[in-house]
């Protein structure tokens, strides 16, 4: 059978009638209790099951993967529970036009926000986002894009998150977002004073988590990278500086296997047959790719005129040494896109996530210049790697160093953490 085609009409069949059940539901519990302004506790309690249940579900018969039903799985909050984590985990979601936003903190009742209608809400949301990715905007209009999904998003909660992490060192915001919302670059929210990734280590996640990931600390390093300078692919341009960012990477990753096509011609079979014969915990992509919602427009060019998708994907990357669910700790695809008019786009990093069984993937939400990428690996690795970072704080202290030299959103805005932030 053909299972691209039994994925298209799954995820069809799921749009269009499993969908708007969930959304209703949801909409009509989270409705305020009579003579009142908010829903009851209960109420916003059982809402967050059922968006829970419903973005389950939805990857579910995105991937043909089976998430509820995986032992070595655990949804977001017990993780965050059995870990004993601080975390804030916040689940922004589309009511017709508004955002509803329900918190969940560690040991207390979920709490739960509106924000103020928006006609239009989703085309307003991605006429932010084309803002924040254009480097020809002036500052001041980009950073009131910024401002102006900071308020839709998270706005409203802004005095209790800092409460809660007034007296931590460590303040994490995980998001979960509705899969609509998910393309958003969460780091380039702006309050006004700051962008968001300067106060908070902002990821991404799709509600579950991997129960044996562990801390990066703990991770002893067996590195791969994976470099294609010229794809020989459809419209896929050289990059010519991908050179620099295998370079800039190569010494911090403990002397990583590296497949590049300017230094050696290889398949991938050949690929394959290394990643069987190992173990690598850490595999980074330096190729082009394409995320999408479509599985049938998500793949990479895994070798010079060969694109796999990502149905293929955990075929190539998932050894035979990890299909015992050794985990691969942190995946990185730092030249992949998200296709176009796909506002639900960034379900394709997820996907690939789940696919190949990694604890984190980064990734970008947009196409960025191959020459910033290079520098921003390089640091990004600087930051995990020597010093000692967790993902996310890594990721966080890499973002700052950039606006701090006064870079702007379109260039480090698009690094997305997904999974296990630790």
């Amino acid at each position: 059978f053909n299972l691209r085609e039994l994925n298209s009409n799954q995820y069809f069949y799921f749009r269009q009638n499993v969908e708007p059940a969930y959304r209703q539901l949801i909409a009509l519990l989270l409705e305020p209790t009579p003579g009142k302004s908010q829903p009851s506790p209960a109420a916003i309690k059982e809402a967050l099951g059922y968006f829970q249940n419903f973005q389950t579900a939805e990857i579910e018969s995105l991937f043909i993967c089976s998430l509820q039903g995986d032992k070595n799985r655990s949804t977001i909050d017990q993780f965050i529970k059995d870990k004993q984590l601080n975390a804030a985990a916040i689940y922004p979601i589309v009511l017709q036009d508004k955002i509803g936003v329900i918190i969940s903190l560690p040991d207390a009742e979920p709490l739960y926000y509106i924000s103020s209608d928006h006609q239009n809400l989703l085309d307003y949301i991605e006429q932010q986002v084309i803002v924040l990715q254009d480097s020809s905007q002036a500052r001041s209009t980009i950073e009131a894009s910024a401002q102006n999904l900071y308020n839709l998003l998270i706005g409203s909660t802004q005095e209790q998150l800092a409460n809660h992490f007034a007296d931590s060192v460590a303040k994490t915001l995980v998001f979960i977002p509705d899969s609509p919302l998910s393309s958003i670059p969460l780091a380039a929210l702006h309050d006004g004073k700051e962008f968001l990734s300067e106060k908070y280590a902002v990821v991404l996640s799709t509600g579950w988590l991997l129960k044996d990931s562990k801390p990066f600390q703990d991770v002893k390093l067996d590195s791969l990278i994976i470099a294609v300078e010229d794809p020989q692919f459809g419209d896929f341009e050289k990059l010519t500086i991908v050179g620099k960012e295998v370079a800039n990477i190569k010494d911090l990753l403990n002397k990583p296997r590296v497949f590049f096509d300017t230094e050696e011609i290889f398949t991938t079979e050949e690929l394959e047959n290394d990643i069987n014969q190992s173990s690598y915990n850490l595999i980074h992509l330096a190729t082009h790719g394409q995320f999408s919602s479509d599985l049938r427009e998500t793949f990479i060019i895994a070798a010079p005129g060969k694109t796999t998708n990502i149905n293929e994907l955990d075929g190539l990357l998932l050894s035979e040494n990890r299909k015992n669910y050794q985990t691969l700790d942190l995946l990185v695809f730092s030249a992949c896109d998200t296709a176009s008019d796909d506002k639900r786009a960034a379900l394709g990093i997820a996907g690939a996530a789940v696919k190949v069984g990694a604890s984190s993937t980064l990734a970008t939400l947009w196409s960025v210049d191959d020459g910033f990428t290079a520098e921003f690996m390089g640091r990004f690795y600087q930051e995990l790697i020597k010093g000692n970072r967790s993902r996310v704080e890594a990721l966080r202290r890499t973002q700052k160093y950039f606006v701090d030299d006064g870079f702007l959103p379109s260039d480090w805005a698009a690094y997305t953490l997904v999974g296990d932030w630790r």
